[in-house]
C-alpha cells in the first residue's frame, strides 16, 4: 500500500506543469474574449449587432478580465510573465471601458478604434501564452 502512495506522489510530481505553463494555459479565455469583443465592436460599427448584445458581452468579458487579473497576481509564474500578461489585461480593460462609453455616445469611429486595440491585445496575449508554454 505504501509503495502505491509513493508511486502516486512521484507520478503527480513528474506530470506537474511549471507555474509559467499553468498561467499560459489559463490565458485562452481572456485572449478569446479580447478577439471576440473586437469582432463584436466591428459588427456593431457596421450596424450588424444590437447595442444590448455588445453591452452584455462587455460585462462578461470584464468579469473574465477581472478573474484572470486576480489569478495572475496570485500566480507563482515568473514576474516577467505576470507583468506582460497584466499589461495586456489592463490594455483590454481600458479598451473595453472606452468601447462602452463609445457605444453609449453612439461613436462608431471610437468603437472601431477600440476594436483594433482589443484585437491587438488579444493577439499579443496569445503570443505571450504560446511563448510561456514552451
Amino acid at each position: 500500500m505504501r509503495r502505491f502512495a509513493v508511486i502516486g506522489i512521484l507520478v503527480a510530481a513528474c506530470s506537474g506543469q511549471s507555474p509559467d505553463a499553468k498561467l499560459a494555459k489559463s490565458l485562452d479565455a481572456p485572449a478569446s474574449w479580447m478577439s471576440g469583443l473586437a469582432m463584436i465592436g466591428e459588427k456593431w460599427s457596421a450596424n450588424s449587432v444590437p447595442r444590448a448584445y455588445v453591452e452584455k458581452s462587455l460585462d462578461a468579458a470584464g468579469d473574465e478580465f477581472d478573474k484572470t487579473t486576480k489569478s495572475v497576481r496570485e500566480s507563482d509564474a515568473s514576474p516577467l510573465l505576470r507583468n506582460a500578461v497584466l499589461k495586456q489585461l489592463a490594455a483590454a480593460q481600458a479598451s473595453s471601458s472606452s468601447m462602452r462609453g463609445a457605444i453609449e455616445a453612439n461613436d462608431r469611429a471610437r468603437v472601431a478604434r477600440d476594436s483594433r486595440e482589443l484585437a491587438d491585445a488579444g493577439k499579443q496575449l496569445s503570443e505571450i501564452a504560446e511563448d510561456a508554454a514552451k
